[in-house]
């Protein structure tokens, strides 16, 4: 997983942060630990988590198309 972080930040698809907290979910970190780690609210957190999440699909879907 800290693979795709990297790789995702290096194509400017994640922010510092972003990659920040998908190092920490994937140490399996809750989200309200992150929140309280970072001294943001959890829905900070989740609006984080959400765009990492599209910028994840974002990087498959350019991949599959790269693969046809």
């Amino acid at each position: 997983m800290k693979k795709i972080s990297v790789t995702l930040k290096k194509r400017g698809l994640l922010s510092k942060k972003e990659a920040d907290v998908l190092l920490l979910l994937c140490q399996g970190m809750t989200r309200q630990e992150i929140a309280n780690d970072f001294y943001r609210s959890l829905k900070t957190i989740n609006a984080q988590v959400e765009s990492i999440s599209v910028s994840y699909t974002h990087l498959r879907a350019h991949e599959t198309e790269a693969d046809l």
